[in-house]
């Protein structure tokens, strides 16, 4: 078995996050590392963004596709000097690519959730989770459904005689 901790600085935080790796099927509880007792829980990662064509899955290494802009999605610039309307490439939402807010971002994460919590592959993460119903979000088709309405067939007017 092979452990290993990496420690990395993070800002005015008073204790640094500290990442376990090991090859152990079973997640300790807890480790100490020096004189502390640190809690151990499951490390998810964000969802891989190349920096060229702006997709998820894949780095700019190994990226066969065309510099696209980050803000604005369109081919040949950079997201720096960008100054045209926001649209993700990803989801086609009225958002940057890198957001975090974008359905995408949050499925793939899932995903990635998914597949290690449950030590699957990345294809059958997604078909869980891509099988799975929608979320219920507070859409204009939802957003009477739970609520009582009362009908009014006659109005009183205190002021009206």
């Amino acid at each position: 078995m092979k452990e290993n901790l990496y420690f990395r600085k993070c800002g005015k935080r008073r204790m640094p996050d500290v990442l376990y790796s090991t090859t152990s099927v079973k997640l300790p509880e807890h480790i100490k590392a020096g004189y502390l007792r640190l809690a151990v829980k499951v490390y998810i990662p964000n969802p891989l963004r190349c920096f060229q064509c702006q997709r998820f899955g894949h780095s700019k290494s190994s990226c066969r596709g065309t510099l696209t802009c980050a803000r604005c999605v369109e081919v040949g610039h950079d997201s720096t000097t960008c100054t045209a309307k926001e649209k993700c490439i990803n989801c086609k939402g009225d958002h940057t690519s890198f957001s975090r807010n974008c359905f995408a971002w949050k499925q793939d994460k899932e995903i990635i959730s998914t597949k290690i919590k449950n030590q699957i592959s990345y294809v059958e993460a997604r078909k869980i989770v891509k099988s799975k119903p929608p979320a219920a979000g507070n859409s204009y088709a939802s957003a009477p459904q739970g609520h009582i309405f009362f009908r009014c067939d006659r109005l009183h007017d205190p002021e009206v005689p």
